[in-house]
């Protein structure tokens, strides 16, 4: 006799559980996916994506992220998406494709409103030729999501930030005092990053993330300052606008070479220049850290 088909609607709770410490790069297997002929160049994992660097056997080099997770209901998507496959399980997945010139990106869609990006993007590349990538990279996913498997976790350091909600180290009142306006936080599925206001459009706005990065030397050429107790670092991003980082410890074996960063980004600010309402920020969100 055959087995009845499950059709019961598959959440990105019951896939992921824990969603701060999903390791992104478990996800995507060259044989699983069904890229034939592509070869990985690099691979790196960050606490929210995996970032890959991939070429096909016609010579079409793209950068690939899997990750990271939204919330359907936060979407700042600005229309109805180009395509839209259904799955088995209440899975969707969603194709836009004029978001960046460079770039294709797709949403595995749960029916708990949680979606899942993955983007290809290459500046060179034609844009059929990302849409396929990404196209195939998405159904190898949800393939995986559909098979049951055990998803693959990032171990954090019990003082790593990859144990701390971004948005619990601002208060509210924090971030209104920095951008001299309240600022609604938007809180995502994983933690490691908070928006306090909306990104969208051209209003205050604040961003703390976590993220694994190469070391801070990069950011020599910027101003330095001690903010909060830890070394860091300013940079004005564009009129109006500024961010500062202060690095952490190694992130090991989750990616060899990098190290955790910390940053706030601040935009449209009201009450002062932009760097130095950042640099209030940073200096309550660095205490609220932890150390070693």
């Amino acid at each position: 006799m055959r087995e009845p088909v499950d059709t019961t609607p598959l959440t990105a709770k019951q896939v992921f559980g824990d969603f701060s410490t999903i390791d992104y790069c478990g996800f995507f297997e060259l044989g699983h996916s069904g890229l034939d002929g592509v070869r990985v160049l690099d691979e790196r994992r960050d606490f929210d994506d995996c970032q890959l660097r991939v070429e096909n056997s016609a010579g079409v080099s793209a950068d690939v992220s899997i990750g990271e997770l939204a919330d359907e209901s936060d979407s700042v998507l600005p229309r109805e998406p180009d395509e839209t496959v259904n799955h088995s399980r209440g899975l969707r997945i969603d194709r836009y494709d004029d978001i960046d010139p460079a770039a294709c990106v797709h949403f595995l869609l749960f029916p708990d409103d949680i979606s899942l990006q993955i983007t290809a993007s290459e500046e060179a590349a034609a844009k059929e030729d990302l849409c396929s990538i990404t196209g195939v990279v998405a159904d190898g996913v949800r393939r995986w999501v559909e098979s049951g498997r055990p998803v693959t976790r990032m171990e954090f350091e019990p003082n790593s930030f990859g144990v701390v909600d971004a948005c619990t180290t601002a208060a509210e009142e924090d971030v209104a005092t920095a951008l001299g306006v309240a600022a609604e936080a938007r809180v995502p599925p994983s933690g490691h990053w908070c928006l306090w206001g909306r990104f969208d459009v051209q209003e205050p706005s604040a961003i703390v993330k976590f993220s694994l990065e190469d070391s801070l030397q990069e950011y020599a050429d910027d101003r330095s300052a001690v903010i909060g107790g830890r070394d860091s670092v300013l940079r004005v991003e564009e009129p109006g606008s500024c961010l500062v980082l202060t690095q952490h410890m190694s992130a090991g074996q989750i990616a060899p070479g990098t190290v955790e960063i910390a940053s706030v980004f601040v935009r449209e600010v009201a009450a002062q220049d932009a760097c130095s309402a950042a640099r209030k920020l940073a200096n309550v969100v660095w205490q609220s850290l932890p150390t070693g």
